[in-house]
C-alpha cells in the first residue's frame, strides 16, 4: 500500500496529525506487508517505508517536507518510475491541486479533508478534522 501525504502550504500541523492517525489506522487495521509513504506538495520530497505503527514515531520526528503548491501528478509519476503496482494508493489531501490526466490501473482512494473537493477518479473517503 502506498500512502501519499499532501504537504502543501494549505496543510497545517493539526491536519498532519490527523493524517498520521489515518496512517496508524491503515497499519493496524489493514496490516499491509509494506507501507510506503510519499511526502508531496508540487514534487515528491521523500519516501519512507513502514512496517508497523511504531515506525510512525520515527517518521514524525523527520518532519513533513514541503509546504509549496499542490500537484498530484508527481506521486503517480513516482509510482510509475519506480515500477511498483500497489494494491492501493491512499492520497491524504484537501483535494486542491492539479490531477493526472489518466486514471491509474491500481485503486486510488482519496482521503479528503475538504467536502467540496472534486476528484476525477478513484473513491473518496471523508476525513473529519476536529475543530
Amino acid at each position: 500500500v502506498i500512502v501519499a501525504v499532501d504537504t502543501s502550504g494549505s496543510i497545517g500541523e493539526k491536519i498532519l496529525d490527523q493524517f498520521f492517525a489515518e496512517m496508524a489506522g491503515i497499519l493496524d487495521d489493514v496490516r499491509p506487508k509494506r507501507l510506503i509513504v510519499l511526502w508531496c506538495d508540487a514534487k515528491v520530497h521523500r519516501h519512507d517505508e513502514l512496517e508497523d505503527a511504531s515506525d510512525l514515531n520515527v517518521v514524525r520526528a523527520k518532519g513533513a517536507p514541503g509546504r509549496g503548491g499542490t500537484a498530484f501528478e508527481p506521486v503517480f509519476d513516482w509510482i510509475r518510475d519506480v515500477g511498483i503496482t500497489p494494491d492501493a494508493l491512499v492520497y491524504l489531501t484537501d483535494g486542491f491541486g492539479s490531477f493526472p490526466r489518466d486514471e491509474p490501473s491500481y485503486p486510488t482512494i482519496w482521503g479528503s479533508i475538504e467536502k467540496t473537493a472534486k476528484y476525477p477518479f478513484g473513491d473518496v473517503v471523508d476525513i473529519p478534522i476536529a475543530a
